[in-house]
């Protein structure tokens, strides 16, 4: 209406930001809305279809024997490996990823490993929001888990997460 009306760049410019500002802020709250609804959706079982739909070559490996895990920390796991997965896709596409689930006693510990960047590819464009890792770090931390991440020796890069069963 302001632009119709012939208003001046000085009104026009705070109006756009404003306008701006109320589709991020709308953006980030459905975001919010849609964490709070997958409060408990996957679960440790459901990180096997997770692998499978990676758009890479990706395997999963088991070791131990499955023992329950408490729906928030599975769930905390689900999210985290998902998080690895989609960092993977993006930074190092078309690298080799390997899911690890190991039970223990008492922890569920998950690698995910990539292999790194391949010669000639390029990692995605876009950014992520830099809060991954931040992300993954709180979740877990209110299950009782860890996560840590950072580069392999052998090259690539690996998330690690320990969760109690």
């Amino acid at each position: 209406v302001a632009a119709r009306e012939g208003v001046t760049a000085a009104v026009l410019e705070p109006l756009d930001r404003a306008a701006e500002l109320a589709r991020e802020g709308l953006g980030e709250a459905r975001a919010v809305v849609g964490a709070l609804r997958d409060l408990f959706g996957g679960g440790v079982a459901e990180i096997a279809s997770l692998v499978e739909r990676h758009p890479g070559a990706a395997r999963l490996t088991t070791r131990g024997t499955s023992v329950p895990v408490d729906q928030a920390a599975g769930h905390a796991a689900y999210r985290a490996v998902q998080e690895a997965l989609t960092n993977a896709a993006r930074y190092a596409p078309g690298a080799e990823v390997t899911v690890t689930l190991d039970y223990t006693a008492t922890t569920l510990v998950i690698c995910v490993d990539d292999t790194g960047l391949p010669a000639g590819r390029e990692p995605v464009a876009s950014q992520g929001s830099g809060l991954g890792l931040a992300g993954m770090s709180e979740r877990l931390a209110a299950v009782g888990g860890t996560v840590t991440a950072g580069p392999r020796p052998s090259g690539g890069w690996q998330v690690r997460v320990e969760v109690p069963t």
